[in-house]
């Protein structure tokens, strides 16, 4: 099931998020087409950005869109097998 919008995150889920990022980092594909109307050239910098921001600032609820984009983008490519 996705990952609901949230304004802030559980910091747990946050934990195990970032962890799951970490582990396979050197896996993960050169781009990545996100949504039909989203692809997302550098993947590896896009994450690596994504999770200084979330590590930074997870419980600023301005942020709640960059955490939902992690969730979109490891429900992608969990489905793609990674």
């Amino acid at each position: 099931m996705p990952q609901p919008f949230q304004k802030t995150y559980d910091k747990a889920a946050i934990a195990e998020l970032i962890a799951w990022f970490k582990a396979r980092m050197d896996q993960l594909p050169e781009s990545l087409e996100l949504f039909n109307y989203m692809n997302i050239a550098d993947l590896r910098l896009t994450v690596e950005r994504y999770i200084d921001l979330v590590e930074k600032h997870h419980e600023a609820p301005v942020y709640g869109g960059q955490v939902l984009h992690l969730f979109r983008i490891r429900e992608k490519l969990e489905a793609q097998g990674l």
